[in-house]
């Protein structure tokens, strides 16, 4: 297999498909239809996101942070690597919870 870096284009692929099941969890979660969750979080289509469901990407820097500047529960770590870091973040589960 190549390799990029450390990584092979298999485990790249592997690590973008699950970039894709947090994706689609959060997608899920709001309701929306993929088009229309790319708009709500300023995207002009949704080609970026159906590029991670196919495993060709992966979650950018910047698409996290438009995830999160719109569902602010789901935090930056997480929806990179699936891991939370930020135990200290309350969690509302609706707006105005708290």
């Amino acid at each position: 297999p190549k390799r990029l870096g450390s990584m092979t284009k298999e485990s790249i692929r592997e690590r973008n498909l699950e970039d894709w099941q947090r994706l689609q969890q959060i997608i899920d979660d709001s309701g929306l239809t993929i088009n229309a969750f790319a708009r709500h979080i300023g995207l002009s289509r949704g080609e970026n996101l159906y590029q991670i469901k196919r495993g060709h990407n992966g979650i950018s820097r910047d698409l996290a942070l438009r995830i999160h500047t719109h569902f602010p529960q789901y935090g930056i770590g997480w929806l990179l690597t699936g891991i939370d870091d930020s135990p200290g973040v309350l969690y509302a589960p609706y707006s105005g919870w708290v």
